[in-house]
């Protein structure tokens, strides 16, 4: 048997309190002897101390289960529910657009070059120092693309060779003079050290037939 819980031993010893009370004061005295026993006060006792059980066996259990709850981790509030936060900046927006947006940020000269080549002109980028065979190139590039229509001269310092990472990744540079001659299709021609108005209008002629053909 389960051991009986506080409130029902509390409800117990009132019961009998009351009928002891009952028996030796409230007992109601008769001049022709014992009266018979009255139950109508008998059951009320009965019956509220019943109800006093019933309520206090009720409040154990709820406490019990509370307990237990606890013990186990569980709880009767709802879950709360996730919450999701919209992703910022541009949504679906192309990764390659947006790389190629920020490299025109970066790099400012190259994304002008970048911008002719869109339009479908050939670029003649020379990189060059201060020696004399750097200015003979630079007017040998001059001359040659006075003799094409929508080719773009432009001309660097050899120093400046990190500023065009988009011509300068698949062809590298490591001296001057150094001409690139760059098709709209990307595709670079170079030519290193000394070179004549001839040979460049030659690269130019050459990288517009590979884009025609490709």
């Amino acid at each position: 048997m389960k051991q009986i819980s506080p409130p029902l031993r509390i409800a117990l010893v009132a019961v009998l309190l009351l009928l002891v009370l009952w028996f030796v004061a409230l007992r109601p005295k008769s001049d022709g002897g014992d009266a018979p026993l009255p139950t109508q006060g008998l059951n009320n006792a009965v019956t509220n101390a019943q109800q006093a059980t019933d309520a206090a066996n009720g409040s154990a259990a709820k406490s019990e289960q509370a307990a237990a709850d606890a013990a186990n981790g569980t709880s009767t509030q709802p879950a709360a529910q996730p919450t999701t936060t919209p992703p910022t900046g541009a949504a679906g927006q192309d990764p390659a657009q947006t790389g190629a947006q920020s490299d025109d940020r970066a790099f400012p000269e190259q994304a002008a070059l970048v911008a002719a080549l869109e339009r479908g002109d050939v670029v003649v980028l020379v990189f060059r120092n201060t020696s004399t065979v750097s200015s003979a190139v630079v007017r040998a590039s001059g001359d040659a693309v006075a003799g094409h229509e929508r080719v773009v001269l432009h001309v660097a310092p050899i120093g400046q060779v990190g500023a065009y990472p988009g011509f300068t990744t698949s062809a590298k540079v490591a001296q001057a003079p150094t001409v690139l001659v760059i098709a709209p299709s990307r595709r670079v021609q170079p030519i290193v050290g000394y070179t004549t108005a001839a040979e460049i209008a030659q690269a130019i002629v050459d990288v517009r037939r590979a884009r025609v053909a490709g």
